[in-house]
């Protein structure tokens, strides 16, 4: 059960059982489609309910590699919506240090050296988390080195398995992963290999996946953006959700390989 409230004219959905959702927003096991509303003193009804804010993750990472072959950098990550209070209650599960060994064990070649996060208990603004990082890679052969770009968010198994599947997918919101990589190489480097760009979308304006990389100089940028459009996919459209993730996994599993002058 959850309260709607209307404050001048406009509803508001309520659940007091989650306290890291901000004010308007319910909880994600709510969001299963239509709820009755009850009403005393007029006739009932039924409404759909929808998340309040647009969920979204952004990362945005720069990094130098330098002679000694060390990438050195800072790493922005900005949460909206739901995928914010998700991260929250991960957060919650441990203190700042605690949640920071996690971190790097989850990626064994970094390491953090400085941390900060802002408006962690202000639900109603993007959770904001930064760090100063140093990456030393294992995936070094003679005068070359080998870098997935794709450090943080990737997704490496479809979650998609069945052969068949005989009822819809749910993802319960629609959101939004963007990722950015800046990545600074020595002159005496040279470029041998990018990852291939690629551009995919699922069907009925279901979704898209954007992978983009651009030389420049001495940088290399890589931009990727994949979009979840709607909640629901038929059992019609599984086929190709399915695809569209073993396009993704393909896709971010391409690496920068540098060669040392």
């Amino acid at each position: 059960m959850i309260v709607q409230a209307v404050i001048d004219g406009k509803p508001y959905f309520l659940d007091a059982t989650d306290k890291f959702i901000p004010f308007g927003e319910v909880p994600y096991r709510v969001l299963n489609g239509e709820a009755r509303i009850i009403n005393f003193k007029e006739e009932s009804s039924w409404v759909t309910l929808k998340p309040k804010y647009r969920s979204s993750l952004n990362i945005n990472s720069s990094l130098t590699l330098d002679e000694e072959g060390v990438f050195t950098g800072s790493v922005m990550m900005i949460r909206d919506g739901l995928l914010a209070t998700e991260q929250r209650k991960k957060m919650s599960l441990t203190n700042e240090d605690g949640y920071l060994e996690n971190f790097e064990a989850k990626y064994p070649n970094l390491e953090v050296d400085e941390y900060e996060r802002d408006n962690l208990e202000n639900l109603d603004k993007k959770l904001q988390e930064k760090f100063k990082i140093r990456l030393e890679m294992d995936e070094v052969l003679g005068n070359k080195i080998r870098i997935n770009p794709f450090l943080f968010n990737r997704i490496k198994q479809n979650p998609f398995k069945l052969k068949e599947r005989n009822y819809p997918v749910d993802f319960g919101y629609a959101r939004l992963n963007n990722f950015y990589l800046s990545l600074t190489i020595p002159e005496n480097y040279t470029i041998v290999n990018l990852p291939k760009d690629k551009a995919i979308s699922l069907p009925n304006k279901g979704g898209r996946f954007i992978l983009k990389t651009v030389k420049k100089g001495n940088t290399i940028t890589v931009l990727t953006r994949m979009q979840i459009s709607k909640k629901i996919f038929s059992v019609a459209e599984y086929y190709a959700l399915k695809e569209f993730y073993k396009q993704i996994i393909i896709s971010e599993s391409g690496y920068i390989i540098l060669e040392k002058k």
